[in-house]
């Protein structure tokens, strides 16, 4: 029985393998404005089904196989590698192609995920001041003289009008709730507040906190978006006031607190936090 099972999983692996290293080696050929694009195409992805057909798939699946090419045209590959050629040529043998898909799926595997390049538009509105501002804000929170200029005027305290830097961490952490929630508006409720305003070494007075919100969306996802996918940082859930709190504290564990209402005291490790 045993070894039943083995030869059960051995055709649906390899068939696994041929759909999901097709649109890979496919890739390339549909990128190249050479004469033979037309023809090349069409053989791999008859050759990709082949293989599929051979390891045991479908006769749905294989047919899905041989439309790739209409399907998933944009999938990445380097062009003229091992799995491009066994697949574009008529001689090599499904094992060949089996034994070249499996590399190169391993590799795409072990290839770290692409890094965060673009600019994102933020989207922020001051609900003391009813200022609204779009600011561009690179990778690290990278931003250029003027918008910097711009977000200093921003995020200025609204008791004094004094006005701080605001910490490129904390701009990479507007952007990433920006991009979590495209299309919302972001609330500043506190940006930059000057000394006494606030608790006793507030990451306020450096520029390194805000407290937020994110138009349409409700408190609670808009707090554990923060909390679940950033470290060195403070969430803190201000559930009367109805805005989160967050500050960038680097060479610090992550902390986590709730204020039920104006006034009451913090409760530190809230369960939200060890959901």
């Amino acid at each position: 029985m045993r070894g039943l099972h083995r030869s059960l999983r051995v055709p649906a692996t390899c068939a696994l393998i041929a759909v999901l290293a097709a649109p890979t080696a496919l890739g390339s050929d549909l990128r190249r404005e050479s004469a033979d694009t037309g023809r090349v195409a069409p053989v791999a992805a008859g050759r990709a089904a082949a293989v599929a057909a051979a390891a045991g798939a479908s006769p749905t699946l294989t047919a899905w196989i041989a439309a790739l090419p209409a399907a998933r045209p944009a999938a990445p590959a380097a062009e003229g590698g091992t799995l491009h050629r066994l697949l574009a040529s008529e001689l090599a043998s499904p094992t060949a192609i089996f034994v070249a898909a499996a590399q190169s799926l391993l590799s795409a595997i072990e290839s770290p995920l692409p890094r965060w390049t673009a600019t994102t538009r933020v989207q922020l509105y001051n609900v003391n001041s009813r200022e609204t501002l779009a600011i561009d804000v690179g990778p690290d929170g990278a931003v250029d003289p003027a918008t910097a200029r711009a977000v200093r005027r921003f995020m200025r305290c609204r008791r004094t009008g004094k006005r701080h830097r605001m910490h490129p961490q904390v701009l990479h952490i507007l952007a990433e709730v920006q991009r979590r929630f495209p299309g919302h508006t972001i609330e500043i409720v506190s940006g930059y507040r000057s000394p006494p305003y606030g608790v006793k070494n507030s990451k306020h007075f450096h520029g390194r906190a805000v407290d937020l919100r994110v138009r349409g969306v409700r408190i609670e996802v808009v707090r554990d978006f923060l909390w679940r996918t950033h470290d060195h940082v403070g969430v803190g859930y201000y559930r009367g006031q109805n805005f989160v709190h967050v500050d960038w504290r680097p060479g610090y564990k992550k902390m986590a607190w709730t204020s039920p209402r104006r006034g009451a005291a913090y409760r530190y490790h809230p369960k939200w936090s060890r959901l």
